[in-house]
């Protein structure tokens, strides 16, 4: 006991000191927004000390509160200030708790500066309306005869400026028609509501809002209208104010995997835990990190094993490559709920074999066509130079290239919901391009826009999707550069669906970047903004290539990085800004992606390195396929590239000279490797049906309204396999169970149809895609979509060819934040709907 007290309260301490160390960097970018806050915290009571000079006690005014509540009398008025503190102390305790537990979400520093921020814009209004209009107060020391109703003139000017805390705070007068006490209670508690985790906490918290509102009346501290309009105006303060700021951080990719039970009983508690480290990736043996799927409450080996047993006995008829497509992708995301707090969930089985681990490299011999530099510049050697020069668009050319800037034509990875949206788009002299549009906040200054967006422009480079014009009419601006018709490195290395790309193609996808960042440097424009592998598109060769966007220089609303930290250089969280430096360790941290086929967080991928466990982080997918030599250089490279130090980090030009000396296969073409016809372009752009745009926009009324019109009707072949069992009282009971789950899922009592359709799932002998479909509504309008996605990922295995359960998983995706993905599988669905229909 003594020594697990001992360990545990050594891992306590340097998880406070960790913490500390990041929140004072913090603390040093963000003390000025603190202090502030705190300055008009004073401000704020200065406030209520003056008007309690002007103060004139009266008659209590007629109120409908004080005639419906119970007055409690001078001596309980304790009773809402003791609540009060309860709701203040709570909620800074909470602000703190990164500093204890393992599991957090919130920075304490830039969530305090949120809370001030919200308490500064509804304390300047309540500033403003109690000096607009005095009234008498209703507090008892606040009535006529009372010493305390009104102060007499101050002596000097550091009377008032002291306020006399606390007791000038505590029995201020005059500061009416909007609660102070519920301007902060709300504000606490609207802020657990976006940032706590425990949902029984924020209807605990909801409660206490109105216990508090309730007592401040039944007090007679403040008329019924100083409540209701904290009500109101708080709401709305906090409403803009989220609108205004940009979003906090998520750590939770620092935090353990979340589970994702498919099962919803297990026969014993034996069996329970050995499912759950299944489900998460682990088996009783620490080596084994192979993923297990389920069919049916049943664990399969391996993922491939499906294709072989289950999946030929549920659907004889179905075809073996559509299958396994609709496999992977049900793995692929399964793997991302699995990192949604940001640690890595392999998705393919991965060997735990121990190999030797060399601590040096021999260099290969250097493959000639690779070596051509064929001059990047526009002119050189090779160079396609398709666009002679940049030029400027009209607003009315890229609408009619866009069809309208058409949603159809959104190829952004977040879809409309994205900040600046990219459009394909198809000129009058029939090219293709891609068009991207910044919305009406960005670049207020459009001279800066036309300068910057020239100067991008006049780059030229086979290694990037050059920049060819822009626009800039009115509030538009938009960005015009050569539309690359192959997706994204992200689609290919996490998303991939025929084949796992190459490890050669993988070299040469790291060596062109290099390439191009070498020549941008090289140009003088050494700072690329969130490289990340949605910014590395494909042409129509499949070579890679860099996306132009990037590096603009940051507009008014734009993020040099994404909001998960765990992949930002750490100088950029010391001081905000971008450094060539910051872009080799992004660079660094596209090679893990190149290596392990996943998107790890820099410290997970050090921590297996430093251990000399680099095999463990390569893909499994790739085994057989690399030498030791090669993995071990590009590991070296990698760490070199992250390292804590920027100065320590390679420059570009060495990085390309590293690479060079490790290419494959450089004499076969880029579309071979890849797998892509030559020259032909991606699909068009999806059209969704109505299930598919409810699930996009997460209706949920109208996703139960076609749920509940299509009924059964594709559990048809299913039913009738098992129709002879209908003769069994234990059928008849399963049956029974799910004819309640459908009156309640129809009378929209999602909670019961929830345990019917769990009843009758357990039973275990019907197998029914849409009671899974329905089950995973039912927890979607019970705010729990985690479960709901497991349920879609369910149905999905039952009925490979059922497209309502990728529209399902969209809409589970889309409520768990992971719109990329979610974008993904609607695309799947969409084109497994069209296929099906054909057929």
């Amino acid at each position: 006991m003594t020594l697990y007290i001992g360990r545990e309260a050594s891992k306590l301490w340097k998880r406070i000191c960790s913490e500390t160390t990041t929140e004072i960097n913090l603390l040093l970018d963000n003390w000025k927004y603190l202090l502030a806050g705190l300055i008009f915290q004073y401000i704020h009571g200065l406030a209520a000390r003056g008007v309690h000079y002007l103060h004139r006690p009266g008659p209590t005014l007629q109120d409908l509160g004080f005639y419906v509540l119970p007055e409690l009398g001078q001596d309980k008025a304790y009773i809402s200030e003791t609540v009060f503190t309860f709701v203040f102390l709570s909620f800074v305790l909470w602000t703190f708790h990164p500093f204890i537990f393992k599991s957090k979400k919130i920075y304490t520093v830039l969530v305090w500066c949120r809370v001030l921020a919200c308490l500064v814009a509804s304390q300047t209004l309540r500033i403003i309306t109690f000096y607009s209009t005095q009234l008498p107060g209703p507090n008892y020391h606040c009535r006529e005869g009372s010493k305390l109703a009104t102060l007499p003139k101050p002596h000097s000017a550091l009377e008032v400026l002291l306020i006399n805390f606390p007791r000038g705070v505590i029995y201020g007068c005059g500061d009416l028609i909007f609660s102070s006490h519920m301007i902060f209670t709300l504000v606490f508690v609207l802020t657990y509501q976006k940032y706590g985790t425990k949902s029984c906490i924020k209807h605990f918290a909801w409660l206490v809002a109105i216990v508090q509102s309730l007592l401040i009346v039944a007090s007679r501290k403040h008329y019924s209208v100083d409540v209701v309009v904290a009500w109101y105006t708080v709401n709305l303060v906090v409403f803009f104010i989220d609108k205004k700021l940009p979003e906090l951080p998520d750590r939770s990719s620092g935090n353990l995997p979340m589970s994702l039970p498919l099962s919803t009983k297990d026969k014993d508690s034996k069996n329970k835990e050995e499912n759950h480290k299944l489900l998460n990736g682990n088996s009783t043996d620490p080596a084994d990190w192979r993923p297990r799927t389920q069919v049916n409450g049943k664990i399969q080996e391996d993922a491939n094993g499906i294709h072989d047993s289950a999946m030929n006995e549920l659907n004889p008829q179905h075809d073996i490559k559509t299958e396994t497509i609709i496999h992977a992708k049900v793995l692929r995301i399964w793997g991302y709920v699995m990192i949604a707090h940001g640690e890595v969930c392999w998705s393919r089985q991965h060997d735990s074999k121990e190999a030797p681990y060399l601590l040096g490299v021999i260099l290969s011999h250097l493959k000639a066509s690779v070596l051509e530099s064929s001059d990047l510049d526009s002119g050189g050697k090779g160079e396609k130079n398709t666009w002679s020069s940049f030029a400027e668009f009209s607003l009315e050319q890229l609408k009619a290239a866009t069809n309208g800037f058409s949603s159809d034509n959104i190829v952004s990875e977040h879809g409309e919901k994205a900040p600046n949206v990219v459009y394909k788009g198809k000129l009058e002299n029939d090219r293709w391009v891609a068009v991207k549009r910044f919305n009406k906040f960005a670049w207020p200054d459009s001279r800066q826009f036309l300068e910057e967006a020239k100067a991008v422009g006049s780059l030229r480079s086979e290694r990037l999707a050059n920049l060819i014009g822009c626009c800039c009419e009115g509030d538009e601006r938009l960005l015009v550069a050569e539309f690359m018709p192959n997706e994204t490195l992200a689609k290919h290395l996490f998303h991939w669906e025929n084949q796992p790309m190459k490890w050669a193609m993988r070299l040469r996808v790291a060596l062109y970047l290099a390439q191009a960042l070498e020549y941008c440097s090289s140009k003088g424009r050494a700072l690329y903004h969130d490289l990340n592998a949605y910014r590395i598109l494909f042409d129509n060769d499949g070579n890679p290539r860099l996306s132009c966007f990037g590096l603009m220089k940051n507009s008014r609303d734009g993020k040099s990085y994404s909001t998960n930290l765990a992949f930002t250089p750490p100088e950029y969280l010391r001081t905000g800004r971008v450094t060539p430096e910051s872009v080799v360790y992004s660079f660094g941290t596209l090679l893990l992606d190149l290596m392990s086929g996943k998107h790890i967080p820099p410290s997970h991928a050090l921590d297996l390195i430093r251990g000399k466990n680099f095999l463990m982080l390569m893909d499994s997918a790739l085994e057989g396929h690399f030498s030791n030599d090669d993995g071990t250089e590009l590991v070296r490279l990698a760490s070199r590239c992250l390292q804590y130090e920027a100065r320590e980090r390679p420059n570009t030009k060495s990085l390309v000279i590293s690479l060079m000396s490790v290419q494959k296969e450089a004499e076969v073409p880029s579309y071979v490797l890849m797998g892509i016809p030559h020259g032909t372009a991606s699909k068009q752009p999806f059209s969704l049906t109505p299930f598919g745009e409810a699930c996009m926009r997460i209706d949920l009324t109208a996703i139960h309204e076609i749920l509940e019109k299509t009924g059964y009707k594709d559990d048809e072949g299913i039913a009738n396999e098992l129709s002879f069992q209908m003769w069994t009282s234990q059928m008849q009971e399963t049956l029974n169970s799910k004819k309640h789950g459908d009156t309640a899922f129809r009378a929209k009592d999602f909670t019961t149809a929830i345990n019917c359709y769990t009843q009758f799932i357990d039973g275990g002998t019907i197998v029914s895609p849409t009671v899974y479909a329905r089950r995973c509504l039912s927890y979607l309008m019970n705010d729990k979509p985690q479960q709901a996605l497991g349920d879609a990922m369910q149905a999905q295995v039952v009925s490979p060819q059922w497209p309502t359960a990728l529209y399902l998983q969209a809409a589970c995706l889309f409520s768990l934040g992971m719109e990329t993905d979610a974008q993904e599988t609607l695309k799947d669905g969409t084109n497994l709907e069209a296929k099906r229909t054909k057929n």
